[in-house]
């Protein structure tokens, strides 16, 4: 039943009929030490979802019992087409793993941790839309990084936040507004992120000015030494739309 599921949970399709936009999967279930009946997740089930372990509050749940309440405190509303920040995010993923290439894919071998949340390069593209919610469009590092973390396991996500503290990448809007200000980095992971950011915005906006302006900016990062980093935005700045695959 577990491999039947895979597709439908990453990709929303079954067969050959796509589901609804707005579709969702969810499971819920307690550890396999407490409940006699469950057992781990398969590795490549686990791999597709998002982890979050936690407790039932007690005051929502006597309120629950007590039949005053039965909604789920704490839900967070996003920005309106917050979706938008999904191509910058997945840059600067592509940065990181620019730099922590062995991030990349960690499959763990005891079988009770592959289970949860690890590193792949599936497992990043959703960590990255998640990134594109908490860390981009709420601009919280904290709820960014439970997200991520729920994808990709704690360690790595600590890591991609520690660069991304480091790496200090300028403001892609700055950047198309302003593109003769544009510096080419010493590093080859910031100059992979700024670019790919830099494109992202240039898209979402659409305009004539700023694709003129994202084109002034790879040509500065060609001239300053930044060909590959360049080479790759460019590519991307000429392809189409893909598309996005939400978690």
């Amino acid at each position: 039943t577990q491999d039947a599921a895979l597709r439908v949970t990453q990709e929303r399709v079954v067969g050959d009929l796509p589901l609804h936009d707005g579709t969702r999967i969810i499971n819920i279930g307690n550890p396999p030490s407490t409940d006699s009946g469950a057992r781990e997740l398969h590795a490549a089930l686990a791999n597709r979802m998002y982890h979050e372990n936690g407790e039932i509050d007690f005051d929502q749940w006597t309120s629950w019992l007590m039949g005053t309440s039965g909604a789920v405190g704490g839900c967070v509303v996003l920005p309106k087409d917050w979706d938008h920040a999904i191509p910058q995010a997945r840059a600067q993923v592509a940065g990181f793993l620019t730099a922590r290439r062995s991030a990349a894919h960690k499959m763990p071998e005891d079988p009770v941790q592959a289970s949860g949340a690890w590193p792949s390069r599936r497992s990043w593209t959703n960590a990255a839309s998640l990134w594109a919610a908490g860390g981009i469009a709420l601009g919280s590092m904290d709820e960014g990084l439970r997200l991520v973390q729920g994808c990709v396991g704690e360690g790595v996500a600590l890591e991609f936040l520690s660069w991304y503290k480091d790496a200090d990448l300028p403001d892609p809007k700055v950047l198309l507004d302003h593109p003769s200000q544009y510096k080419v980095s010493k590093r080859s992971d910031q100059n992979f992120a700024t670019l790919g950011s830099v494109v992202a915005e240039a898209r979402r906006r659409g305009t004539v000015q700023s694709y003129a302006a994202c084109e002034e900016i790879l040509c500065l990062a060609s001239d300053q030494g930044a060909r590959d980093a360049g080479g790759v935005a460019i590519f991307a700045l000429a392809t189409p739309d893909q598309n996005r695959n939400l978690p």
